[in-house]
């Protein structure tokens, strides 16, 4: 589902048909208060943002919305080509800026691509919860020359040093799961 702010009515629904037959759904609005409205009733997972709307810049709003919507990506698109703009726009997640005029193929492309590696992260996050979801079954037993793990229900003994699987456990605490929304 994409979800595009442009306040040109004219690029925003050019833009919007553009796009409507590549996805589930497209949204656009003309304003950020749109924006975070919509955001807060739909859950989007590509945010098309113009960086220049009348009541908020694009950089806060996307701010905002990834407030909402954690797992967004967003696109800046502006008719600047300030590097100042593009650096800003990266380092808080946008996956990337494009200067208009847009080239809608191009602009497709990079979407594909971003849904392609977004998927993939999805799919290591995924991985990665059924390896904890796995450890809640699992029973560990300390004695004085080592340490064993037990994979519960199975009974299959697993060893390990202590000093290995401690760092294992001790890295656990800072892993954040997402949950696909």
């Amino acid at each position: 589902k994409v979800l595009i702010v442009e306040d040109d009515e004219v690029e925003r629904i050019s833009l919007q048909s553009a796009l409507e037959p590549n996805f589930v759904k497209v949204s656009s609005v003309g304003s950020g208060a749109e924006a975070e409205n919509l955001a807060k009733e739909e859950n989007y997972d590509i945010l098309v943002v113009d960086y220049g709307l009348p009541d908020i810049n694009g950089i806060s709003l996307i701010r905002s919305i990834k407030n909402i919507l954690e797992d967004i990506v967003p696109i800046v698109i502006t008719g600047s080509s300030s590097i100042e703009i593009a650096i800003e726009s990266i380092k808080i997640g946008a996956y990337d800026y494009v200067v208009k005029p847009l080239d809608i193929e191009s602009l497709l492309k990079t979407i594909g691509t971003m849904l392609y590696e977004r998927d993939k992260l999805f799919e290591g996050r995924d991985n990665l919860q059924k390896i904890i979801a796995d450890l809640n079954n699992v029973g560990v037993l300390l004695d004085d020359s080592k340490l064993n793990m037990i994979a519960l229900p199975n009974d299959e003994k697993l060893r390990s040093n202590k000093t290995g699987i401690g760092d294992f456990f001790s890295k656990l605490k800072n892993i954040k799961i997402f949950k696909r929304g």
